[in-house]
């Protein structure tokens, strides 16, 4: 379940200076990107780390300007696929770290 605060609807809205877009718009491309990471094997963290919020904010922004034509699977942008193999690794390095110390 994507938990799409008020604060981060918000960030994310000044993130994509989305200011004339509805929030409940806002909130289904927030949710795409969400699913997005997930299906990319970064799961949605119960604390959103800055990391994870510019993934969010960014992939909202790219969804949002390429609506309508969201079946073509316009490519990402390159920048973003760092920041999601990072917050891949950060997942990979807790799992380690989890299994070191049991």
């Amino acid at each position: 379940m994507v938990a799409i605060t008020q604060d981060r609807l918000e960030s994310c809205r000044r993130y994509a200076k989305l200011d004339e877009c509805d929030d409940e718009t806002i909130i289904e491309l927030m949710g795409m990107a969400v699913e997005y990471l997930e299906g990319a094997g970064v799961s949605e963290p119960p604390e959103w780390s800055s990391r994870y919020s510019l993934a969010v904010n960014a992939l909202t922004l790219h969804y949002y300007d390429h609506r309508d034509d969201l079946d073509a699977q316009s490519a990402h942008p390159q920048a973003l696929r760092a920041v999601i193999n990072q917050l891949k690794m950060d997942a990979v390095v807790a799992t380690a770290v989890g299994e070191a110390s049991e």
